[in-house]
């Protein structure tokens, strides 16, 4: 097993004023920072934390200290290392000059300029033209809005829930985004919401605190699955908790692959339900390729064509009663997201009233 790096990045933009400020942003990389070393076995040493609640030269999260960071890790880490990299943060996108985006528009993170007073965007071809140079297993984690395509990969991989029902069969529709081929097919984004949707700055009933949907998200899901499962199935796991408890957002998944096999797993023997000991990542993303292959269907999507994508309102999706010794331990609330209107209500989930309050979203129109 080879060596294990990680960047995570939380910007609440306090010092910027309210119509800046996020709540959940350096929440977020304090729960991820945990869960890698209590879960994952990173080295507190080996973690690259940049946060803009306090001033450190090296670790204030402007786009130069991240930038050289994940130059310095691409380059240096070999094939059997792993960098995870979280960023919560606000995200957006404008008009791709380069002419290299199907939809038109460059997708980007606001991170600080050098001035740490400042603001800056770092876009889609930025983190495309770093991650060209990588060789190690990379997993990313964008928590902002308009985050789909934000590394550019060059396979796009979106959850059809409808067919998934219908077919009672995970269906994944994978589409070719742009021609940017990696050799490293190591390299697996999740992005919060898609290029043209808002991330939802929310709230963890439980914890008392402010999170990110994808980032409270995927610590649950991993969390159910025992910290081992497959990318796509967590990819797949993410889309229905945020499908179950009212989030309009839709993540997308993206990789450097068409056959993306990649697997979060343990670095400790781990038992399981029937009771096998584990012991090896390779042993596990054995078993987890042939259960790609029997329960994920993928369509193919041709470029060219126009790809209508239709949501399905909270309202209309069945929301499956939960046993009691399976009921989430973190409640959320889920808060409505809406640019020129904000509503409240009151939803059901498992027979406790959730309040959907007004949200914060993780987006902001600057260029």
């Amino acid at each position: 097993m080879g060596k294990k790096y990680a960047i995570l990045c939380g910007l609440n933009y306090s010092s910027l004023g309210k119509s800046w400020e996020l709540f959940g942003c350096i929440n977020d990389m304090n729960l991820i920072a945990n869960m890698l070393m209590d879960a994952y076995g990173y080295k507190e040493e080996n973690m690259y934390i940049f946060r803009d609640d306090f001033d450190l030269d090296n670790r204030y999260p402007t786009k130069k200290n991240i930038t050289n960071r994940l130059k310095i890790l691409c380059n240096s880490l070999e094939e059997d290392d792993e960098l995870w990299v979280h960023m919560s943060c606000h995200g957006s996108q404008f008009r791709d000059y380069g002419k290299n985006e199907s939809d038109g528009q460059d997708e980007y993170v606001v991170v600080y300029d050098d001035t740490k007073k400042g603001l800056v965007a770092l876009i889609d071809d930025e983190f495309n033209a770093i991650l060209k140079n990588s060789k190690c297993k990379i997993l990313m984690f964008f928590d902002s809005c308009n985050s789909g395509t934000v590394g550019d990969l060059q396979y796009n991989y979106l959850y059809d829930y409808e067919k998934s029902k219908a077919r009672d069969k995970n269906v994944l529709t994978r589409t070719k985004e742009n021609n940017n081929m990696i050799i490293n097919k190591q390299i697996y984004i999740f992005g919060s919401a898609r290029d043209n949707e808002l991330a939802a700055d929310a709230y963890n009933n439980v914890m008392q605190l402010s999170m990110g949907a994808l980032s409270m998200a995927t610590i649950y899901c991993l969390r159910k699955s025992h910290f081992n499962v497959s990318c796509l199935k967590l990819y797949i796991d993410i889309c229905n908790f945020m499908i179950k408890y009212g989030y309009e957002q839709r993540p997308q998944f993206t990789s450097s692959t068409n056959n993306p096999t990649g697997f979060i797993s343990q670095t400790v023997p781990i038992f399981i339900e029937n009771d096998v000991v584990i012991e090896n990542i390779e042993i596990i993303s054995q078993v987890d390729a042939q259960f790609i292959a029997e329960d994920v269907v993928f369509e193919e999507v041709d470029p060219t064509e126009e790809v209508a994508v239709e949501e399905v309102p909270a309202e209309e999706v069945p929301v499956e009663e939960v046993p009691a010794e399976e009921v989430p331990t973190e409640e959320v609330a889920v808060k409505v997201r809406s640019v020129n209107k904000i509503s409240v209500n009151v939803i059901e989930s498992n027979s406790i009233p959730i309040k959907k309050d007004p949200v914060k979203k993780r987006f902001n129109m600057w260029f």
